[in-house]
């Protein structure tokens, strides 16, 4: 039976006021529900769970902890000039928060000096091992079915020297690296060739019609780092052989002058066959050059002339890599081609004191801190040694400053990542700890010492063990120096 509908409206009179009674409580119980939390409550709490993007790294024994602390807020990167950079860079130094750093976590290390040393010396001889008759490198070998990878990189095989020198540099008593060292010199000499600007020279690496920066940069900072440590450590070298890398550096030098363009950038290589240089710069090569310019005109004599080049153009890449583009993206790729090396050259500045000095050392603080919370460095699947080149640069600036939560969190960032990334290490002290080492053990001397990609990734890439070394000799040296200082630094204020 079909229902019944009444209208109120109409001739029942009683019904209108039973429905105008309901419909005046029912508005009422609709303001008490949301009229009055409008007008007179406070805003709600963010929810964490759908707005915090960045993990807040707490280091334990087991892990972290991605409890966040607070909510995340969106920062608006400003269109501004050159000259107000400094100051910006100031205010958003001053601005940071340091999670990982709070003094309510205890740090529990994963590593100490022994591991690191252990480590240390089986990645130089890998570097070693793997030169080749003619002073290059193995670009590339899979210890699992033993094949190399015929790819080459000049930049890549430059960067290996680079690392062997700074493996000498660590341990000047290593006779078979000395040797490895300038054969790996004399190689990039011997395909070196006269430059388009008097008095420079260039590398023409085999089977490549171009000459790119950034192995010229680093073949310049393997001959710097060369040169200082037979002066430091008073090293036996033929005094011809000496005035040829002395001669070298020099012409070298010349020829990154010549590269960098009106815009202080460097131009990525020069052709060879057409004699033009690129006209677009890069931010991995900017980062080499001037890394390159700054230990000359630190360390060696004869090259402060290179410091107004440098004062003129440091804080202008800075900016270019950092600020201009973090209004587009803030975890860009560009900073993260810039950020070692600009870590690395303007942490150089700050201790050389140079002009503006103390910005150079905000720069090394802030990118410090977007390497942790806005690249998220310990998440990476990858290999990221190379991150922790910078990341000790930056420890050592938050040391010197008394910046104890930035300390405490580069502190905590360095063990737990060196601590990952060591487990990618074939043969090394916490090979057992990686299943896919355990899965193919080997006593490969191509391989022993050699470093992953990724945890379970056979092929062993020269470079990749080249960062990692280098960063756990900058950890030897500023982090796990065997003393127990955390007490010692003095607030900043």
């Amino acid at each position: 039976m079909p229902r019944s509908v009444e209208n109120p409206f109409k001739e029942n009179r009683i019904h209108y006021v039973k429905y105008l009674a309901i419909f005046w409580a029912c508005l009422l119980v609709a303001f008490l529900l949301f009229g009055i939390p409008f007008f007179f409550g406070t805003n709600p709490t963010a929810s964490l769970t759908l707005r915090q993007k960045r993990k807040i790294r707490i280091s334990v024994d087991h892990g972290h902890s991605e409890v966040p602390t607070q909510a995340p807020t969106v920062e608006i990167f400003p269109l501004i000039d050159q000259s107000a950079f400094p100051n910006w860079l100031a205010r958003h130094y001053s601005k940071m928060r340091f999670p990982g750093g709070s003094e309510e976590n205890e740090m529990i290390f994963h590593l100490d000096r022994d591991v690191l040393q252990e480590s240390l010396l089986l990645g130089c001889n890998n570097i070693r091992v793997n030169q080749k008759p003619e002073g290059n490198f193995n670009y590339m070998y899979d210890f699992v079915t033993h094949t190399m990878d015929p790819d080459d990189n000049p930049v890549r095989q430059a960067g290996a020297l680079w690392g062997l020198t700074l493996c000498l540099q660590n341990q000047p008593q290593q006779i078979e690296w000395q040797m490895a060292v300038e054969k790996g010199l004399d190689f990039f000499l011997q395909h070196s060739q006269e430059g388009p600007m008097p008095g420079s020279t260039m590398v023409v690496y085999p089977g490549f019609s171009r000459s790119d920066t950034g192995a010229n940069a680093l073949l310049g900072l393997s001959l710097v780092d060369y040169l200082r440590t037979i002066k430091d450590h008073n090293l036996t070298i033929d005094a011809d052989k000496k005035r040829n890398y002395e001669a070298q550096l020099a012409s070298t030098i010349q020829f990154l002058k010549f590269l960098q363009l009106p815009n202080q950038s460097f131009a990525q290589n020069y052709n060879t066959i057409t004699q033009f240089k690129s006209t677009s710069g890069s931010p991995y090569f900017d980062g080499e050059a001037m890394l390159c310019l700054c230990k000359a005109a630190r360390y060696i004599d004869g090259y402060t002339n290179l410091i107004p080049l440098i004062e003129q153009s440091a804080f202008v890449l800075a900016k270019r890599y950092t600020l201009d583009v973090w209004r587009y993206e803030h975890d860009s790729a560009k900073t993260k081609g810039f950020y070692q090396w600009s870590s690395m050259f303007l942490w150089e500045y700050w201790h050389a004191k140079w002009k503006d000095y103390e910005i150079a050392g905000d720069y090394v603080m802030v990118l410090g801190h977007w390497i942790i919370y806005a690249h998220e460095i310990l998440e990476r699947p990858k290999n990221t040694g190379y991150a922790f080149e910078g990341i000790v640069c930056a420890y050592d600036v938050a040391s010197l400053r008394g910046h104890v939560s930035s300390f405490r969190d580069f502190e905590r960032t360095i063990d737990e990542g060196l601590y990952k990334l060591g487990q990618w290490q074939v043969g090394g002290p916490l090979a057992h700890l990686n299943a896919f080492l355990k899965k193919h053990p080997t006593k490969d001397p191509l391989a022993i010492g050699g470093i992953m990609s990724s945890k379970n990734e056979a092929p062993l890439r020269i470079d990749t063990t080249q960062h990692q070394m280098h960063a756990v000799m900058l950890a030897l040296e500023f982090v796990y120096t065997g003393e127990d200082d955390d007490d010692s630094i003095e607030l900043e204020k």
